[in-house]
């Protein structure tokens, strides 16, 4: 297995893992009626999947020398900016989407994201994006939009309008973040293990500085965390969140910031598939159709990568 190709499944694990972890986060998020209840378990999810990755970063000397070097670097505070709109922005962002629109549509709008990050990777990073790489973005395009962009359904979601709004506010800080991660890999040298620990840790700090106090603050996590059962279900949604930023910062890293971002699109149709399985949702034809879309995607990419081999 040549290195492109390991990157495409790192891409692939990580939209799986994406797909588990957002079902998870939505069932209690949708059951609170506090607002602001998506920031604080964007928080807990950042700050316990920072916990893990710190852990990673720990099991290697290289790991560790190089965070100690950066800390005390310029780029540092690039992707402090990364992180703040990955998670504040992002994050929070989908989570306040799935709250008001169900996770399956803010799962469906929110994917649009790599196409804003190839976009822009074009205009302000000079992304070169060969014949294979055009055609298995359109397809993804082509695909999410049949599954997105549809009014039925949507419209029973009293505050549908507010979900959408939250749902591509999250599309431009994914995007964004997704391509300065990219540059900060690439340019600064460092590991996607490293990067990734960075993000989350400066996200968590900006919560706790930044967002927390004006949202009511620590004295509300005994009402939205009341029981040990749902803080164990947090923990294990940040644990799969953790490991699947790890799999996507890595095929960001090899792939660069488009088609990584492309690939961990693909939660959407995982999310879907878990839905059905759990018979939330019936299986429709444009969910078939949008799987052969993005499945034909993979299988362009998987081409483009044996070719580059060649």
């Amino acid at each position: 297995m040549n290195i492109k190709t390991k990157g495409i499944l790192f891409g692939i694990i990580s939209a799986i893992l994406w797909a588990f972890n957002s079902l998870l986060l939505t069932i209690y998020i949708q059951e609170s009626v506090y607002f602001f209840a998506p920031l604080f378990f964007a928080f807990f999810h950042d700050i316990f999947s920072a916990f893990y990755l710190f852990l990673n970063i720990f099991r290697k000397k290289e790991n560790r020398k190089q965070l100690l070097s950066i800390l005390r670097k310029k780029a540092f505070f690039i992707m402090f900016g990364a992180a703040i709109l990955g998670g504040p922005i992002g994050m929070a962002s989908f989570l306040m989407a799935s709250k008001y629109i169900g996770s399956s549509y803010a799962s469906s709008i929110s994917v649009l994201y790599p196409i804003a990050g190839a976009i822009l990777g074009k205009l302000f990073f000079h992304e070169f994006l060969n014949s294979y790489k055009k055609l298995a973005i359109l397809l993804s395009i082509l695909g999410i939009s049949i599954l997105s962009f549809t009014t039925e359904g949507l419209t029973a979601y009293p505050h549908y309008d507010l979900g959408i709004f939250f749902a591509l506010l999250c599309v431009f800080g994914w995007a964004f973040e997704g391509l300065i991660a990219s540059y900060f890999m690439t340019e600064i040298n460092i590991s996607s293990e490293v990067a990734i620990f960075i993000r989350q840790l400066c996200s968590s700090v900006f919560y706790i500085l930044c967002v927390l106090p004006f949202i009511g603050g620590f004295s509300m996590i005994p009402l939205l965390i009341p029981t040990i059962s749902i803080l164990k279900i947090i923990l294990l949604s940040a644990f799969l969140g953790a490991v699947s930023y790890l799999f996507w910062y890595k095929a960001i890293d090899i792939l660069g910031g488009p088609i990584g971002m492309l690939l961990n699109s693909s939660y959407v149709v995982w999310i879907v598939f878990l839905e059905i399985l759990l018979a939330r949702v019936q299986i429709e034809l444009k969910f078939i159709i949008t799987l052969v879309c993005i499945l034909s995607s993979i299988f362009l990419l998987i081409k483009d990568s044996k070719g580059e081999k060649e």
